[in-house]
């Protein structure tokens, strides 16, 4: 809020042009300034990191939901060959899954 707008509040009330006055000795008190600045820059440091941590972890999830997808539609296609009574090594080659992991599904 700058100076114009702090003089606008107060109107006649006592109270609120004391406040506006504080606030003004505030803002241009250079220790004040400083210490809002620093927190300013903190915030945004923390807000980048935050930001950041966002960034790689939805990555992250949507890379570990893509995989999960293909090892189920792996699974989806193993169950229809094994259906369609395909062989073992057949299944295996197609899919890229382990005789272990087929042996599951039957």
């Amino acid at each position: 809020m700058d100076k114009e707008e702090l003089e606008q509040i107060h109107g006649d009330d006592k109270l609120m042009k004391e406040i506006r006055d504080k606030a003004i000795e505030l803002n241009n008190d250079p220790k004040m300034y400083k210490l809002m600045s620093d927190e300013k820059e903190d915030s945004m440091f923390i807000n980048t990191l935050k930001d950041s941590y966002y960034e790689d972890g939805l990555e992250k999830g949507l890379e570990k939901g893509l995989e999960k997808g293909k090892n189920e539609e792996k699974i989806n296609i193993a169950k229809e060959l094994l259906k369609e009574k395909i062989s073992l090594d057949r299944i295996i080659k197609v899919t890229g899954l382990t005789k272990e992991e087929i042996d599951k599904l039957k």
